[in-house]
């Protein structure tokens, strides 16, 4: 019985650690992926829509 408290808190503490490993990795990457997704939604703003080119827009 002490083997398995043993072993269940040692999955208790892996587990932690990694999700705190993910977590930070995730946080130091905030800036990036905020930055990727202005991007891509001003690439998507931008596109002309309908089949319309920038020349015909304003018709």
């Amino acid at each position: 019985m002490e083997h398995v408290a043993i072993s269940g808190a040692l999955a208790v503490f892996g587990f932690l650690g990694l999700f705190i490993t993910l977590m930070a990795a995730l946080l130091r990457q905030l800036p990036e992926l905020f930055s990727a997704w202005r991007e891509v939604c001003r690439a998507l703003r931008d596109t002309p829509r309908d089949g319309m080119t920038d020349d015909h827009q304003s018709l």
